[in-house]
């Protein structure tokens, strides 16, 4: 009986697959179609033979951004400065993608935006300073009058108006010679790889030093910090202006990057304005012993809240694996 049981089991038609099964198997079991991205979620599209002549010309492009906002008299001058560092900081981000055969002309060139930034960075500090200190002014509780006083210790002189004439000068005439170099590159189409490989090992560094760098408050890891963060949304940014990317999506990250190296640098610039006051001669009377006691406490508290909205950036910025930014086979 046990047998026969057996024998009509076997004969028992197999159960078929329900309809929409089947199409998602035969859906899984189909190869690709030749111009398919095997991880779709990923921020951009496979390599294009253009994306080495985009790459370049993207340089070419915000350094000339850089030398308009420099000449720009609509501006005032601490903001002409300002921006003129930061379209540096954006080419610096993008020449660190250079592909062998260019790698030592891009190192040349980073060395020459580096001594751009500091040639702007002697008008720039006390800037900086004089915001940083107007910044916590109001959570310190200071009257008018002692937060003169402090001010007056603590930020110094800014440049003349001449001085930081002669230093955009300078630094639009450097920036011009950078681009006649950048404009004669050619980029082979075999190193597109290469250049979007460039972007994943920089996320991977940005990854590998973030616990450190937040964890530690120190000073120089959450400056390195900082840099690799503006790399990282600068290479971004190129991402999404490249035919066929997520644009919207990736401009959101790129968001989320800005408030984060934002945030980071808040806190350095609190850093920079504590040491400027350790530095201070102050005067002794009580009142201003009390004024500096309020300052420090604004600043601390201050530095407390930037450093928590750092780690939480983080954690939005750093959530994508690093193979995310790799380029997707096809």
């Amino acid at each position: 009986m046990r047998n026969l049981r057996q024998f009509y089991k076997n004969m028992l038609p197999l159960p078929r697959k329900p309809a929409r099964m089947m199409i998602m198997s035969a859906r899984k079991t189909a190869a690709p179609p030749t111009n398919a991205v095997t991880n779709p979620k990923s921020p951009r599209r496979p390599a294009s033979p253009a994306i080495g002549a985009q790459w370049r010309d993207r340089i070419t492009a915000i350094l000339t951004k850089g030398i308009a906002d420099l000449a720009d008299s609509a501006l005032p001058l601490p903001r002409r400065v300002q921006k003129g560092r930061q379209s540096t900081k954006a080419a610096r981000a993008l020449l660190r993608m250079a592909p062998p055969g260019l790698k030592r002309q891009a190192r040349g060139l980073t060395l020459a935006l580096a001594t751009v930034r500091r040639r702007l960075a002697e008008v720039r500090d006390v800037d900086a300073l004089n915001e940083a200190l107007a910044a916590v002014a109001g959570d310190a509780g200071l009257s008018e009058l002692a937060l003169r006083r402090l001010h007056k210790s603590i930020a110094g002189t800014p440049s003349s108006t001449a001085t930081i004439a002669d230093a955009l000068a300078e630094a639009s005439a450097m920036l011009r010679k950078i681009i006649a170099q950048i404009a004669r590159w050619s980029v082979p189409a075999q190193r597109d790889v290469v250049l979007l490989d460039a972007i994943a090992d920089d996320y991977r560094r940005l990854k590998r030093d973030a616990n450190g760098g937040l964890e530690s408050l120190d000073v120089e890891a959450l400056h390195d910090l900082r840099k690799r963060v503006i790399t990282h949304r600068h290479q971004l940014a190129f991402l999404a202006g490249l035919p066929g990317a997520r644009h919207d999506k990736t401009m959101r990250r790129v968001e989320r990057a800005r408030k984060l190296h934002e945030a980071i640098g808040n806190h350095r610039d609190l850093d920079l304005l504590t040491a400027a006051l350790d530095r201070a001669s102050l005067p002794k009377s009580a009142p201003a012993r009390a004024a500096s006691l309020k300052l420090r406490a604004a600043i601390a508290a201050q530095q407390a809240k930037e450093l928590g909205r750092a780690v939480r950036l983080a954690g939005k910025v750093l959530k994508k694996p690093v193979k995310a930014y790799r380029p997707q086979p096809v």
